[in-house]
């Protein structure tokens, strides 16, 4: 049997990671795995965020409606946001689950460090979760 439905993808670190449209807040997909590591996407620009979350979903979701308010903490991204609010889209890039959050947040700091991700304003995962952002 030939399945046409196919998943799109985008290459983060040379590995193909499930993509998602972000056509409207109440569009935004569960995917398999909820507790991850995530991208939000600018595919206009190709600039990128790095987030973790217990619920993807709900976090993506708690983002686009902060950005749809002009009301995001992170003034990269509501500016990124504001010149093209209809070419987003958010990755999955690894599940969490089964990790402390001391793993998680190492995990989330290697790829802040890889300079791919160049709309996060904290220098860290361990900042970030502390409020410490500079507008």
């Amino acid at each position: 049997m030939n399945d046409t439905t196919t998943q799109s993808t985008i290459m983060i670190h040379g590995i193909a990671r499930p993509m998602f449209p972000i056509k409207s807040i109440d569009s935004i997909t569960e995917p398999e795995v909820n507790a991850g590591i995530y991208a939000l996407i600018c595919l206009k620009t190709g600039s990128m965020y790095v987030g973790s979350s217990g619920n993807i979903a709900n976090r993506v979701r708690s983002h686009f409606t902060q950005l749809n308010q002009n009301q995001h903490p992170n003034h990269l991204i509501q500016n990124q946001f504001n010149g093209f609010p209809n070419d987003w889209v958010w990755a999955f890039l690894e599940p969490i689950a089964d990790l402390n959050r001391q793993a998680i947040y190492r995990r989330e700091h290697g790829y802040i460090k890889s300079g791919l991700f160049d709309l996060n304003i904290a220098p860290t995962a361990w900042s970030k979760k502390r409020n410490t952002k500079k507008r």
